[in-house]
């Protein structure tokens, strides 16, 4: 008798998705707007109270969460797109003779270096070309997590590569990058996408410990809501 799957290990992902989509809709206070006396106590129109500043603090948890959700499916989906075709691009070409074979090659070792460079390192210059931003945090994050994502997808394609139906498909007349694309990548994704949710949750631990110090990736302090930043910040008045 089939098990049917269980939802329930889905639900709290469901539950911060819907409050990052409707939350922000329904935030009685402007998140970045001094919205009553300093250090308010929860109760009454202040939910969760008001921080330092007079920040409403249910507010501002209902729209860091958005921000923070987005920037962490952005890593997510980059890392894992990326490591996908490069993963697929090593795996098909690397034992092949040519052009091909010396990126497939050239591609794999890169992979293996990069086991020798610290996160730290990747962070530092990714800022250091890019400027000191969120947009520069996502960018190392996702350098930092696709070394992963190569290496899963390209153990299942070296798999599946010589597997009989895709040899009966290149005697039917099929090109390479049709059967890549059509056979090897839909048995060779799995761990990739299932590895995504790992992906996903060390960026969202990344990100809170990051903006805890917003200095510490060089952005100045701000009104603006993110989950782990402090609340003592300078805000505009109402």
């Amino acid at each position: 008798m089939r098990r049917r799957p269980s939802w329930a290990p889905f639900v709290p992902f469901a539950i911060l998705v819907a409050v990052a989509v409707v939350g922000p809709l329904l935030i009685p206070f402007d998140p970045e707007r001094v919205a009553g006396p300093a250090s308010q106590r929860p109760g009454g129109a202040f939910l969760f109270g008001t921080d330092a500043t007079g920040l409403d603090v249910f507010s501002r948890t209902i729209a860091a969460a958005r921000i923070n959700l987005t920037i962490a499916l952005l890593v997510t989906v980059v890392a894992t797109v990326v490591g996908l075709l490069v993963g697929l691009l090593i795996g098909m070409n690397e034992a092949r003779r040519g052009p091909l074979g010396w990126v497939g090659r050239g591609l794999s070792r890169v992979v293996d270096l990069s086991d020798a460079v610290p996160a730290l390192i990747v962070g530092v210059v990714v800022v250091g070309l890019f400027g000191a931003s969120l947009v520069s945090l996502s960018v190392a994050l996702a350098l930092i997590m696709v070394p992963n994502q190569i290496r899963l997808t390209r153990v299942e394609v070296l798999k599946v590569r010589h597997d009989a139906y895709l040899d009966a498909a290149r005697m039917a007349g099929m090109g390479e990058a049709r059967i890549t694309f059509r056979h090897v990548l839909p048995n060779s994704c799995r761990p990739a996408l299932e590895n995504a949710s790992v992906v996903f949750g060390v960026s969202i631990i990344v990100l809170r410990r990051a903006l805890r110090v917003p200095r510490a990736i060089g952005t100045p302090p701000r009104p603006t809501p993110r989950v782990g930043a402090p609340g003592s910040r300078p805000a505009s008045r109402t």
